[in-house]
């Protein structure tokens, strides 16, 4: 039989070699990761600053066990392990909770494509807007609201969708103009009269209706033409082409439509990224990491100066660095995309409707020459003239068109020119145009229409 010594010793060489192993597991995530950006003390992400915190509190959980008196270890033992219970079980119900319950809005702009408020079911597009929306708020860029960034170009708009749910703030029945496109014709991150729509619109002195739509490719605009847009009777039919993500998405309709068409932010891999940035939101863990990591450089986005007016420098942030003559000439959604856009050529032809296509470039091939990267590894790129864009979507898109006779405007040059004068043509920290570049889209436009002896009547009254 052991006596009551023996074991008293045994328990104390136990708890101190689970102390010495849960010690040096602390010590070990505290001094194990490597520097990083958008981390606790430049250094601890999510995972790594909690799992350090957890192995910390379980060696003095065991330390304070093995140094009260052996009489006391069995009562604190079973309160702090009582306590440990109760936490995590709170935690673990708290942090399930963040995750499961309905995805909201994530953005400051409802207008955005995720689910929420700003987006509602369709029979045939992957996803609408419910009619009749208002919201006026803060529009931050969607790179600085994505990671809790502070915008300093954070604007206050109005967003509103007419009967149709188009960002319309009048219900216009019949329009001599209609531009379809995505985020960059839909123009949420902006008022409503500075979008090239309305500017174009205005300068023609005709009826001009907005059914751009952020998140949509060349087939989703291609239903919208359809389905809406001929509706109106249109004169003049503008449809943006956008050079970042057009292909990305006409992969990501054709999917979704070889899936049987389900409900879109189920079945589209956004729905899991949307659902994680829900629950970084509700979070309470989350919320403790992100403020003591709000003095570090948390933006994972590559950023550099660009170098504005008057010599003074700006922060800007983009999306991607692609390199700026990569060829999309082998993508195997170009055939697709280009298919959407010869329906639609053959649409606007059968019903007397002049067609103009616009390409709106990447940020980066816009702001890149021209800004200082951060990033000492990272050049700026050299500008890409545009007899060297000819395997861009650019290039391949004014080939395309060209062998068409449908006029297209790349509007690259236009937009490079201005931002070689320090005019930010793109926000900052969002991967859509600024005021200052939905007008120089216009003046392209205006340019071309006024080729093209575009009808000047005037506008159709609203009909609301």
């Amino acid at each position: 039989m052991k006596s009551p010594r023996t074991a008293k010793c045994r328990t104390g060489v136990f708890l101190l070699t689970v102390c010495v192993l849960v010690g040096t597991a602390a010590a070990l995530a505290w001094l194990g990761p490597a520097s990083k950006k958008g981390a606790v003390l430049a250094k601890y992400n999510y995972w790594q600053f909690w799992l350090a915190i957890l192995f910390t509190l379980a060696a003095l959980s065991v330390f304070l066990v093995a140094t009260v008196r052996p009489d006391r270890r069995r009562g604190v033992a079973f309160r702090l392990l009582a306590a440990w219970i109760g936490v995590a079980l709170g935690m673990t119900l708290t942090e399930f909770a963040a995750y499961l319950l309905p995805i909201r809005n994530q953005m400051d702009n409802p207008w955005y494509f995720s689910a929420g408020g700003g987006v509602s079911e369709s029979a045939e597009l992957p996803f609408a807007r419910p009619p009749h929306l208002k919201w006026s708020g803060w529009s931050r860029g969607d790179l600085a609201t994505v990671d809790g960034e502070e915008d300093p170009d954070a604007r206050w708009i109005t967003f509103e969708t007419d009967w149709q749910g188009f960002r319309n703030s009048k219900d216009l029945k019949q329009a001599d103009l209609i531009a379809i496109g995505d985020s960059f014709t839909e123009a949420g991150n902006l008022p409503e009269e500075e979008s090239f729509c309305a500017l174009v619109g205005r300068q023609l002195g005709v009826s001009a209706r907005n059914l751009g739509r952020a998140g949509y490719g060349a087939w989703s605009e291609l239903l919208v033409l359809k389905h809406y847009g001929l509706a109106c009777r249109p004169k003049l039919v503008v449809w943006q082409i956008a050079e970042s993500n057009d292909l990305e998405n006409a992969m990501r309709f054709a999917k979704w439509v070889a899936a049987g068409r389900p409900p879109f932010f189920d079945f589209d891999a956004d729905r899991k990224w949307q659902r994680q940035k829900a629950w970084m939101q509700r979070s309470p863990t989350f919320q403790i990491f992100g403020w003591l990591r709000r003095h570090e450089p948390a933006s994972p986005w590559p950023g550099g100066i660009f170098q504005g007016q008057r010599g003074v420098g700006r922060l800007v942030r983009f999306l991607g660095l692609a390199p700026l003559d990569g060829s999309v000439r082998e993508n195997l959604w170009l055939p697709f995309h280009w298919e959407a856009l010869n329906q639609g050529v053959k649409l606007c032809r059968s019903n007397n409707i002049q067609l103009v296509f616009i390409m709106i470039p990447n940020k980066y091939r816009v702001l890149g020459p021209h800004t200082r990267m951060l990033d000492a590894s990272i050049a700026a790129p050299v500008s890409v003239p545009a007899t060297g864009r000819s395997n861009t979507l650019g290039g391949l898109s004014q080939t395309w068109c060209d062998s068409r006779g449908v006029p297209f405007v790349d509007a690259t040059d236009a937009l490079e020119a201005r931002a070689a004068k320090g005019e930010l043509v793109y926000q900052a920290f969002d991967t859509h145009l600024s005021t200052a570049g939905h007008e120089v889209v216009a003046e392209l436009l205006l340019e071309t229409f006024q080729n093209l002896n575009p009808p000047t009547n005037k506008s159709v009254s609203p009909q609301e």
